[in-house]
């Protein structure tokens, strides 16, 4: 049986999200919505997410660590990722050019092959292993 395209997006977009929420939690294990500013708990199930600027729909910028950052989930879901405060925060993180290049980036075409979502959900499974390793440890 062949795996799917599908399944294995939702593998790396799994270990991506972990990934992210992880990258920017504190040592208490709590990281901050890049909107509202809310500080709750990378893992755990619902509470945050990791929110894409440019929509996860595009996938040029659908794993780029600078489009994705914690969010929580009223931000994300409920009020529509909050995308005006979402690229002011982006430009005072990374300066005003930010949200123009990832809109561009985000408009290419790409198509994502079986190896290659099974090369980022490998990348990031790694990058996860050492981050939770530096974390804990």
């Amino acid at each position: 049986m062949k795996i799917t395209i599908r399944s294995l997006q939702k593998k790396a977009d799994r270990i991506f999200s972990l990934y992210i929420r992880l990258s920017k939690s504190d040592k208490e294990g709590y990281c901050e919505c890049i909107t509202c500013g809310k500080k709750l708990p990378w893992k755990g199930t619902g509470l945050m997410h990791a929110g894409h600027f440019v929509s996860r729909h595009h996938i040029p910028t659908r794993y780029d660590e600078m489009n994705v950052h914690p969010q929580c989930a009223s931000c994300n879901e409920y009020h529509g990722g909050e995308i005006a405060i979402y690229g002011a925060r982006l430009r005072e993180i990374y300066g005003d050019h930010i949200t123009d290049e990832l809109v561009l980036k985000g408009n290419q075409v790409a198509k994502l092959t079986h190896d290659d979502y099974i090369e980022l959900e490998d990348m990031y499974k790694e990058k996860f292993k050492y981050l939770s390793g530096e974390k804990n440890g």
